[in-house]
């Protein structure tokens, strides 16, 4: 019963999983929180937006200190002194600073990095060639989601231990706190999530391995000028999309499009609200294809968008070519037993996968039936609820990926 998994890869690519399958996700009333997404499983995680004020990189090689924007923190570069001044900040003049802004572009460039001139100087910090740490050289000031303000100093980052250092208080001095923050237990995240206004650390991201897109609020450009707070799509690192506008919505061929790992790539703008129905509606011409994070490649188009009173978003998606072609030559396979089955099924995978593989069974029109990560050795699975018919089951890891078909009677 095994197939090759080429063969597979070719199937999927003519076609066979052109069928769209339906989906939603909410924001939530107000667009109150953020929803990770993945294309291939649904929604990760739901969690709300305004808990947050600046996020912190786990990767070791990284300066990336963001702010929440779209909640209404701002960042403003103290312009009168270096660290030396932190006794003094004034912030009388506050009205003529100018904005530090998260890049729309990538996640990397944080708006504590805004005014970076490029290697050793990183916006916040000039980069020490001896320890290869990151030294704080600037003072900045800001403005939490509550108004209040806050002046703040990244001290340090030692990369060689992922460990940030940071100072923040009033403006009048008082509160005058300094913070070691540990990035190791949160690695498996992109970001370390802080609360200057409850001086707590939030762990309010999913794995980083887990999720494409994240559907969010930020400030982003506008076409007629200035910037303004938007309710949009951002996505994940290591993810590729393709925007593809004024098409036939069926079209599959997504070889033919360019896919950019720009974070904002889908955005804000595939829907707008009509003065007309005084609700939002979404581009019918418009479809995204996406690489995901496991390399697979999916058709995306939003179909509604409620607005903010349930934040609602509808949208179909269909899976247009399986991941990792360059391992087709290795023929890792596993095991169904029993084959055809009408109960119960046993996968039983070969040694080369291990326990931190995945499982996922797609119907005849590529919809998922079932997924479940961090399998077992010998995975027992309740099939008796499928539909009869045929069913193709993949198992995968972080590198190594392997097809089978599944009768159900």
């Amino acid at each position: 019963m095994k197939i090759k998994f080429l063969s597979i890869v070719l199937f999927l690519a003519s076609g066979f999983l052109a069928t769209a399958n339906k989906d939603s996700l909410s924001y939530s009333a107000g667009y109150a929180n953020d929803v990770f997404y993945s294309t291939k499983t649904g929604v990760v995680s739901t969690t709300a937006r305004a808990t947050w004020d600046i996020a912190f990189s786990t990767y070791k090689m990284s300066s990336s200190i963001i702010i929440n924007d779209g909640s209404g923190v701002e960042l403003y570069s103290y312009p009168n002194s270096d660290t030396s001044g932190w006794s003094s900040v004034d912030t009388s003049n506050m009205s003529t600073w100018s904005p530090m802004r998260n890049s729309e572009e990538t996640w990397e460039d944080g708006a504590f990095s805004a005014y970076a001139s490029g290697h050793p100087d990183y916006g916040w910090a000039v980069y020490n060639s001896v320890t290869h740490n990151l030294i704080g050289d600037s003072l900045f000031v800001i403005k939490l989601i509550d108004g209040s303000l806050k002046k703040m100093w990244i001290i340090s980052k030692q990369s060689a231990l992922s460990k940030y250092t940071f100072r923040f208080a009033n403006i009048d001095g008082t509160n005058d706190t300094t913070v070691v923050l540990d990035c190791n237990p949160y690695s498996t995240k992109n970001y370390v999530y802080y609360s200057l206004s409850s001086r707590q650390l939030l762990d309010r991201e999913p794995a980083k391995d887990s999720w494409d897109l994240l559907f969010t609020k930020y400030i982003a450009a506008q076409p007629s000028g200035g910037f303004y707070t938007v309710t949009g799509v951002l996505s994940n690192n290591g993810v590729e999309v393709a925007k593809a506008s004024q098409i036939d919505t069926t079209i599959v061929n997504w070889a033919d499009f360019s896919m950019s790992d720009f974070r904002s790539v889908i955005g804000w703008d595939w829907k707008a609200f009509s003065m007309t129905t005084f609700s939002y509606q979404v581009a019918d011409s418009l479809v995204y294809f996406i690489k995901n994070i496991d390399g697979e490649i999916y058709k995306l188009r939003f179909t509604g968008f409620a607005g903010s009173s349930t934040g609602k978003v509808y949208l179909t998606k269909n899976m247009l070519s399986a991941t990792a072609i360059n391992a087709a030559e290795k023929n890792y396979s596993f095991k169904i037993f029993p084959n055809p089955a009408n109960e119960n099924i046993s996968i039983q995978p070969n040694a080369d996968f291990g326990n931190n593989s995945a499982i996922t069974i797609f119907d005849v029109n590529g919809k998922i039936v079932f997924y479940k990560s961090n399998i077992l050795q010998n995975e027992n699975i309740n099939v008796s609820e499928f539909s009869k018919g045929l069913y193709f089951v993949k198992l995968e890891n972080k590198s190594l990926v392997s097809f089978n078909k599944l009768i159900v009677n």
